[in-house]
């Protein structure tokens, strides 16, 4: 039986968490209050980066990271980089219009409900291309 593959990040302080840290009290995205968490959407968006590895990500909590994202110029939400390695999304994970502008990774991400979407694009080509997204197309 092969062994599960280890943790290359700093894990959820909450016990039985894989996810991943923020900078708000060593939780993860899913397990700050509602202030820590508005302070971390803020520097997501603002440092253009989201570190979601190994976070079980509700519907509700896409939510609220696709609103705090900032907006691609026909409004949807821009992604920079993002890492939902090993995330878990236990809802339906919808990125209806998302645009992911910077290298993205889906790897051993487990999706619950539905997923994907329509028109979603990511403009940095092939290394960004998770199952149900489509690489936009750059001017």
């Amino acid at each position: 039986m092969a062994s599960a593959p280890s943790l290359d990040w700093e894990q959820c302080t909450v016990e039985g968490c894989e996810g991943s840290r923020s900078h708000e009290n060593g939780k993860c995205l899913a397990h700050l209050g509602p202030a820590e968490l508005g302070t971390t959407l803020e520097r997501i968006a603002r440092e253009d980066h989201l570190d979601a590895r190994g976070v079980e990500i509700s519907s509700e909590l896409l939510g609220q990271i696709l609103a705090a994202l900032p907006r691609a110029p026909e409004g949807s939400p821009r992604f920079g980089k993002a890492e939902f390695r090993a995330a878990t999304f236990t809802g339906d994970a919808v990125f209806d219009g998302s645009v992911f502008a910077g290298d993205a990774s889906f790897l051993r991400a487990t999706f619950q409900g539905k997923a994907g979407g329509r028109n979603d694009g990511c403009a940095a080509g092939p290394r960004c291309s998770p199952r149900g997204l489509r690489p936009q197309s750059r001017p």
